[in-house]
């Protein structure tokens, strides 16, 4: 029995929600990285003397760089494998927050904004993949969209700081506070398993198999009995532009488009939102309230989508 075949039948146990547990904090990490824009700009805006456009482009700077990133991020964590592409896409993000609160003039803000950018952008698909690759595929679709809720969890820690902190310390102590996905990038990069799937497609089938006989071990002291083999076909490798044609470029058109509209909602909302109740007369204070109130409700969404 290969090694996919083996993970596919274990019963759902600890193991697989602490893989849950440890992505699912570097996600809220990242994702408070991205909301801490929102949450100072109005800050940074007035300490700079931006103009609405100059304020535009750096609102916009880290989802360029997120751009960049998830462009080849998957490619990389292709070659070189999911768990290293998402610690070291981590450090990059966090160390990019940390030069941040260090940033003497727009330019730089803008610079490594951008590269903060770079790697969150190149996290967050990959994992995705990750967590995907190391569940049984009945319950894929469930413990992706728990890992993505705790994006709600990240952007509540941004509101959080930026309630917190900003009024009280200044913009530039937020962003120390985002500099802490660089320390947890080396706690990850320990306590992350690779990927069996990834390993098998590598031709490194022992590997994989001591990955999920460490996990049937657990599962078997947790009192849960493995179900009898049965043989799973290796998956085959498909050329890249097999998801432009056919069956699967109808699929890829309609997930990029779907992605495409609720990010524009999305970002669009959260991170102008606090700067434009501001513009209107509202104190900074009240303006990160609503936001709050705003992101906490994404929580009950996020279950319900995974029931």
């Amino acid at each position: 029995m290969n090694a996919i075949a083996r993970l596919e039948r274990l019963p759902i146990g600890s193991p697989h929600f602490r893989f849950l547990y440890l992505l699912g904090l570097g996600w809220a990490l990242d994702a408070m990285d991205v909301g801490l824009i929102s949450f100072t700009l109005p800050a940074l805006a007035k300490e700079f003397h931006l103009t609405q456009a100059q304020a535009g482009l750096l609102g916009s700077a880290g989802l360029l760089g997120m751009l960049l990133g998830a462009a080849f991020g998957g490619r990389l964590a292709d070659r070189f494998g999911r768990r290293g592409v998402v610690a070291v896409s981590l450090m990059i993000a966090g160390l990019g927050s940390l030069l941040t609160a260090l940033a003497p003039t727009p330019a730089w803000l803008f610079f490594f904004r951008f590269l903060t950018g770079v790697g969150l952008g190149a996290e967050l698909p990959v994992a995705v993949s990750l967590m995907g690759e190391l569940v049984p595929t009945p319950v894929r679709g469930r413990f992706v969209i728990w890992l993505e809720a705790f994006w709600a969890v990240g952007w509540t820690l941004a509101a959080l700081v930026g309630f917190l902190l900003v009024p009280a310390l200044g913009w530039r102590w937020a962003f120390v506070v985002g500099g802490l996905p660089a320390l947890y990038a080396a706690y990850l990069r320990r306590s992350m398993v690779e990927s069996p799937r990834w390993l098998v497609a590598q031709g490194r089938s022992g590997e994989a198999h001591v990955i999920v006989e460490q996990m049937e071990q657990v599962i078997l002291a947790e009192g849960k009995a493995l179900p009898d083999p049965r043989q799973i076909p290796l998956p085959q490798p498909r050329p890249y532009r097999d998801l432009f044609r056919g069956q699967l470029g109808r699929r890829t058109f309609f997930i990029a488009l779907a992605w495409f509209t609720l990010n524009a909602g999305y970002y669009g909302i959260f991170i102008w939102l606090p700067s434009l109740l501001v513009a209107q007369g509202f104190s900074l204070v009240r303006s990160l309230e609503f936001v709050l109130l705003m992101t906490l409700a994404q929580l009950p969404g996020y279950l319900a989508a995974a029931w």
